[in-house]
């Protein structure tokens, strides 16, 4: 459905212009409006007509009909009886009216629980129950908050049009103005003055209108609030973004704050982020308005130690967080929109004030921040030790991972700050969600249980080419040890897997293999993994002949 047109203005044909010339030229700009034109659904055409004849001709009150344009954006229509012709345009404050009641209908479907978000992301990652919580609260409040700030637009929108009505009649307001401009003429009664005097009459100003301050506010806006993820690397932080990114209703963009820089320097601008927000959005700066940004690796630009110096500018660091802030907050920025044609302009306003940002970092080093703040010195008997700190004497890489992992849940804000990020940027993330570590029994997990598991997929590749492939319990396990000791987290498991499964890949394609068999030993590197050939199989599936003996 869109916004109805209506009838604005009419332009006199050749024919009918020496009937009209006498009218006037403000009775000749505007015609009376007697009806509002609708749009014709059921014809599927797109094009507007008038329902039923509602709409008549200002003259000779005969019903319009449609005339068919090859521009879209223009409507005319034809009386056949006084061969006049009608243009239409829409009316700005009965399509602005249209587009806050349009976004509100938008919102009625019910968006779908934490639960069910938790329930959807726990088929894809292992563990981290504490972060699915908050990113699934998240979400649910970011649909709820655009739902109600949009109701909230729409009421105040109409609100402010009925507490200012237009006095008078709309249609007589183009012949008053052609009036004004003309002027009253008079003839002066002195002989000597045989051509009319113009008297330009003074210009009409409007009192100005002012609103009652409301003693109570009716309406409660909501206002965001952005989410950090924090935690050490290969725990799932950009893949959980990336499961959700399937099912969201909302536009989202995944930015890299690697590559940014401050505005004026080589790289990428901030602004870029909301640039790809607008392409998932198909260039639609209502619904990109209302989605997510992603900034993965934001614990990169963190400032450097001596950036407060005059030295050099920190570019790349502080400088970039410097540029996230009123993005982050909410303000309007200029987008490139990549649609430039003639007379048209390359960037488009968006608001980021009903934006989302997400980001997320591995934060290396914060550890030690909060332990030094958590295990406090102290000179004498019963002075505390570094209990809580990771120190050299820890050699269990599961201990370490453990007292990490607790480490990383005490953070707050003022750790942060000591990290690099300046107070105003943290103090716009008010959510902060801690990842932990994976060990070994999660690893073997990560390996197996989610849909898309690497197993799975490893399997899948087999299957191509008609192979079983197969893992016993002893070798996951292993794969796990080893990835647990190269402290990449999940990351390593696909660069074990892909090291052990490199000889069948090159071995399977084209030969006579049926399945293959991952020990542990082929793990290790002790021995190969084993086969099953198709011969093999077909005898042992062959029945044994019997002997038939004479009775």
């Amino acid at each position: 459905m869109r916004a109805p047109f209506v009838l604005v203005s009419r332009l006199p044909l050749a024919s009918g212009l020496r009937h009209h010339q006498n009218r006037g030229f403000a009775a000749a700009a505007l015609a009376p409006l007697r009806s509002e034109v609708t749009e014709d659904v059921g014809s599927g055409s797109g094009q507007y007509s008038p329902v039923a004849s509602s709409q008549k001709c200002g003259s000779c009150g005969k019903p319009l009909k449609p005339v068919q344009t090859v521009n879209s954006s223009n409507r005319y229509l034809h009386c056949t009886d006084c061969n006049s012709l009608f243009v239409t345009s829409s009316g700005s404050a009965n399509f602005n009216k249209w587009n806050a009641l349009k976004s509100n209908e938008t919102m009625v479907k019910r968006p779908p629980y934490p639960r069910e978000i938790a329930e959807y992301l726990e088929k894809y990652v292992v563990g981290q129950n504490a972060a699915k919580k908050s990113l699934s609260v998240g979400i649910y409040q970011h649909y709820r908050r655009l739902a109600n700030n949009a109701e909230n637009n729409a009421q105040n929108y109409l609100s402010q049009g009925q507490a200012h009505p237009h006095h008078g009649n709309a249609m007589n307001f183009p012949q008053a103005q052609a009036q004004a401009a003309v002027g009253h003429l008079d003839y002066g009664h002195d002989p000597q003055f045989s051509k009319p005097v113009r008297i330009e009459q003074p210009p009409h100003t409007q009192a100005p209108m002012f609103r009652a301050i409301p003693e109570k506010e009716t309406s409660v806006r909501l206002d965001k609030s952005n989410i950090l993820l924090v935690g050490p690397s290969g725990v799932g932080k950009t893949y959980v973004t990336q499961v959700l990114a399937r099912i969201l209703d909302v536009p989202i963009a995944l930015s890299d704050c690697t590559s940014m820089t401050q505005a004026g320097y080589v790289g990428e601008d901030v602004e870029n982020c909301c640039a790809k927000l607008l392409q998932n959005a198909q260039n639609n700066v209502e619904r990109a308005q209302q989605g997510i940004v992603f900034l993965d690796e934001i614990d990169k630009i963190a400032a450097a130690g001596d950036s407060h110096g005059h030295a050099y500018r920190d570019v790349s660091g502080e400088g970039v967080q410097h540029a996230l802030l009123k993005l982050v907050e909410g303000t309007v920025v200029n987008v490139k929109s990549g649609r430039k044609g003639p007379g048209q302009q390359d960037t488009v306003p968006m608001d980021t004030t009903d934006v989302l940002f997400v980001a997320s970092g591995a934060f290396t080093g914060l550890e030690r921040i909060v332990g030094q703040r958590l295990d406090k010195r102290a000179v004498g008997f019963g002075a505390s030790t570094a209990i809580h700190s990771v120190t050299k004497d820890d050699s269990d890489q599961a201990l370490i991972n453990q007292k990490r992992d607790k480490l990383f849940s005490q953070a707050d804000q003022g750790d942060l700050i000591k990290f690099g990020i300046v107070p105003e940027l943290v103090g716009r993330f008010p959510v902060l969600v801690p990842f932990h570590s994976f060990d070994k029994s999660m690893l073997v997990r990560v390996l197996s249980e989610p849909a898309n598991s690497l197993l799975a997929q490893m399997k899948y590749q087999f299957a191509m080419d008609g192979v079983d492939l197969d893992f016993d319990p002893e070798a996951l396990e292993e794969i796990a040890h080893l990835a647990l000791e190269r402290k990449t987290g999940a990351r390593a498991l696909r660069s074990i897997v892909e090291k052990v499964l490199l000889l069948p890949k090159f071995e399977v394609p084209g030969s006579d293999i049926a399945s293959v068999q991952v020990t542990r030993g082929a793990v290790q590197g002790t021995e190969s993994c084993s086969y099953r050939r198709r011969e093999q199989t077909a005898e042992q599936e062959a029945p044994e002949p019997v002997a038939i003996g004479a009775s």
